[in-house]
């Protein structure tokens, strides 16, 4: 196999697997079935983008609260939302890439700082 474990729990989370281990066998199996090390590049390569684009709508978004709080008008939502589609275009190709489906996509829906990381 040549996903390290936290490989392969960063493939879990970001595809919306980590609240269902049930599946965990069925996800080893996919990602053992990756053989050669082009396609492994790209997956990894694949889950870092994600994980970039996620701490990039994080900043967005606390600029968005201070923006709110300072009165100011600047329009962070476009690029947010443009950072959305990117990320879901990305998580689609990493479900292909792996050969398996989306359970959890946080790059759709709506309102601010939907994402990965929660705001403490």
């Amino acid at each position: 196999m040549l996903f390290s474990p936290e490989e392969v729990a960063r493939i879990r989370l970001l595809l919306g697997y980590e609240e269902f281990p049930k599946y965990e066998q069925d996800i080893n199996i996919a990602l053992e079935k990756i053989k050669d090390e082009i396609r492994y590049d790209r997956v990894i390569a694949l889950v870092d983008k994600i994980e970039e684009i996620d701490g990039k709508i994080q900043q967005y978004v606390e600029k968005l609260y201070v923006v709110e709080v300072e009165g100011i008008k600047l329009q962070y939502q476009s690029i947010i939302d443009g950072l959305k589609k990117e990320g879901t275009r990305r998580l689609k190709e990493l479900a292909h890439q792996t050969a398996l489906d989306v359970r959890y996509n946080p790059f759709k829906g709506g309102g601010h700082g939907f994402s990965f990381v929660s705001f403490p």
